[in-house]
């Protein structure tokens, strides 16, 4: 009886590419130290390894800015705190990084809300763009839960506004790149936003819906912002390496107010 992996048995299929032992490695049908390296850069072929096309130099350049944009040496920011206690815990760099990453996959801040936020804006093109719907009947109907703002790539934890975008933007304008349609709608809708709660577009807002306008799925997306927070890591985790354990946030008992039940006398056990 033949099964759906039949044609796997005994056989390794790629489409990328693969290494010829003692001649070379061929991905995605260039020769990768012939023809890619020293004439391309490491985010172009970052870009090529996630979706099989090798990207113009100036899009690679632009995600090079994310990643420069969220390299924050600042150890309180929740992945850096991994760099910070894999260093303080004696574990290596590369479990920093491992799980600075993994805390940026997160449904509130980073690379991990491009799950919500590709839907949402997909949602949004259809219904303004597409369909005719106003800014402010999408936004009243689809961006409020029980009265608060539910609007993925918009607002940030702890912060109004975004001081990331106009640096990100001015890039893009550098670089050759003008808005795209996807784009112009989520700009209307942060002015609408702004006007009505005070809140903006965030980053993974904004490079979602450029890089959407540039033909990228939203799974290439999160792909390719996917390690975008370990410039921060690397800081952090290099700062404390020749620290002492527990050097981070250091407490002594009497730090703590204790604000509890008096100090009572333990009850005798009844025989």
């Amino acid at each position: 009886m033949n099964s759906k992996w039949d044609k796997y048995r005994g056989q390794i299929y790629s489409q990328k590419g693969g290494w010829t032992v003692g001649k070379g490695i061929t991905t995605h049908g260039y020769n990768l130290l012939g023809e890619i390296h020293g004439k391309c850069s490491m985010f172009q072929v970052m870009i090529m390894n996630i979706t099989g096309i090798l990207p113009e130099r100036r899009l690679a350049d632009l995600v090079e800015g994310l990643f420069i944009s969220l390299s924050w040496p600042d150890p309180r920011i929740w992945c850096n705190k991994m760099g910070v206690f894999s260093a303080l815990t004696g574990s290596s760099i590369t479990s920093a990084i491992a799980t600075g990453g993994l805390a940026g996959d997160s449904k509130m801040y980073g690379p991990g809300t491009g799950q919500s936020i590709g839907p949402f804006f997909d949602l949004a093109y259809r219904s303004i763009v597409e369909n005719g719907e106003t800014i402010e009947s999408f936004i009243e109907g689809n961006c409020y839960k029980q009265g608060k703002l539910f609007a993925p790539g918009f607002a940030r934890p702890l912060a109004k506004g975004d001081e990331r975008i106009p640096a990100m933007r001015k890039l893009a304008l550098d670089l050759g790149f003008e808005s795209g349609p996807l784009e112009n709608m989520v700009n209307e809708m942060e002015s609408y936003l702004e006007k009505k709660s005070g809140e903006g577009l965030n980053l993974s807002g904004y490079f979602t819906a450029f890089m959407m306008d540039q033909g990228y799925s939203i799974d290439e997306i999160i792909g390719i912002a996917a390690f975008s927070v370990t410039g921060g890591v690397y800081a952090s985790y290099f700062e404390y390496v020749n620290q002492p354990p527990n050097a981070f946030l250091t407490l002594r008992i009497d730090d703590i107010e204790y604000v509890g039940k008096k100090a009572r006398k333990v009850p005798k056990r009844n025989k």
